[in-house]
């Protein structure tokens, strides 16, 4: 169970490095998320965009993987209520 927390710990870490990163750039992604949830549905977009950000921020670790699948599920919820 701890291992669990401290994976969890990381993980939120490194999406709030990648936020950081990204800047303002969130908007762009939400943006995106919404197009692209529109178009080919929410798992499909969700797939694309954390391929995508996976190879454009070189996210190696598990933890920075994961912090990308949280980045990309923040957007799909932020498209999804706008």
């Amino acid at each position: 169970m701890a291992d669990h927390e401290q994976e969890r710990a990381a993980a939120s870490a490194a999406a709030a490095q990648l936020v950081t990163h990204a800047g303002e750039g969130f908007d762009r992604v939400v943006e995106e998320a919404g197009r692209l949830a529109g178009q080919y549905g929410p798992a499909a977009a969700w797939a694309m965009l954390t391929s995508r950000y996976t190879t454009e921020f070189e996210c190696i670790t598990p933890n920075q993987q994961r912090a990308v699948e949280m980045l990309i599920a923040a957007a799909l919820r932020a498209a999804e209520s706008a």
